[in-house]
């Protein structure tokens, strides 16, 4: 239990994701709860305040976080692999942001689109974001590159990609935090 408030607490302040101030002002979430994500998407983790991450989200799920006050949906879905219907539009059409980093192998699994990643959320101005690709384990691979190029040691930054959905992907990712140096100066 120590160890996982310890790795919260330096995430947040590594990540920047949550100050007191937000959370008191936000009408729309009042508080962090890793337990209850506010929209059922598949394998739904909130491993931040207001960073709600897991598989593809239905229409349903985007209109219901729409509703709630989401801002912004991340996709780590390339094009083309997901065709049901048109993710991009309906966030669009509903005056979200839509931020497309596209991940289709390990190889994508770069610092490049670690700093991606950080700054869309940071784009987010503190407002409620989705991030997914199709059942979270690139959410969680790339949460982890994410943390350890904002400076955590390798074990936390595991710790941070399994709290954000790293499951099949955990080896890969293991080999490139080794060969990664942490870069705190990432904007």
């Amino acid at each position: 239990m120590k160890r996982s408030l310890l790795v919260w607490v330096f995430t947040m302040a590594c990540l920047g994701l949550y100050s007191n101030t937000q959370a008191q002002s936000d009408s729309v979430i009042t508080k962090y709860d890793a337990v209850t994500p506010l929209i059922a998407i598949p394998n739904a983790k909130m491993p931040f305040p207001k960073t709600l991450v897991g598989g593809q989200p239905s229409i349903k799920n985007i209109q219901a976080a729409h509703k709630a006050g989401y801002k912004t949906i991340i996709n780590l879905r390339p094009k083309g692999e997901f065709t049901t219907w048109d993710e991009a539009d309906l966030v669009q059409k509903l005056g979200m942001n839509y931020v497309l980093i596209p991940i289709s192998s390990a190889g994508d699994l770069t610092p490049n689109n670690a700093r991606k990643l950080d700054q869309a959320l940071n784009a987010t101005g503190g407002k409620p974001a989705i991030v997914h690709c199709a059942s979270g384990n690139r959410v969680g691979a790339l949460f982890a590159l994410r943390a350890r190029k904002l400076g955590s040691d390798i074990e936390t930054a595991v710790e941070i990609g399994k709290s954000a959905g790293l499951t099949g992907l955990e080896p890969v990712v293991r080999q490139l935090l080794e060969k990664q140096a942490p870069d705190i100066k990432s904007p």
